[in-house]
């Protein structure tokens, strides 16, 4: 199934419409700011570079940039996921091994913070940081 998934083909010139609001629908009874939206979704994104495999294939290398794409296509906040589309075309996944992946990520949200006037993160950090999420990742997503 998932392999069907990942085989078809991605749309890449996507527009992306732009809700200046970028509140999320309510959850639980309160909303979801877009800071806290972006600080969720950039956790959740290091730490699946964080499971990249160390050596990927081909296929893993396609995925992974399907995948951001997707992402940023279907991101809740048309505003940000057209900025990251945006990025992703002017810098070129860069996803030769795992190490390579999450300091490509790095880069890309320190761009986000530099232009939030947020402080740089060292990207030297990010193994020790983003490389265990405490769950079990040697769970058979095909079986």
């Amino acid at each position: 199934m998932i392999q069907n998934l990942l085989s078809m083909k991605v749309n890449t010139s996507q527009i992306f419409s732009v809700n200046k609001s970028c509140k999320v629908k309510e959850f639980k009874h309160e909303t979801v700011t877009k800071e806290e939206l972006g600080r969720s979704a950039w956790t959740v994104l290091h730490l699946i570079t964080g499971q990249y495999p160390e050596e990927p294939d081909a296929a893993d290398k396609k995925n992974i940039d399907i995948f951001f794409k997707l992402f940023a296509q279907y991101y809740p906040c048309k505003e940000c996921g057209s900025h990251f589309y945006k990025m992703l075309q002017e810098n070129p996944i860069k996803a030769n091994s795992r190490e390579e992946l999450m300091r490509y990520l790095c880069a890309l949200h320190n761009k986000v913070n530099k232009r939030l006037h947020k402080p740089q993160y060292n990207c030297d950090l990010v193994k020790s940081k983003w490389s265990d999420c405490g769950c079990d990742s040697n769970i058979d997503v095909d079986a």
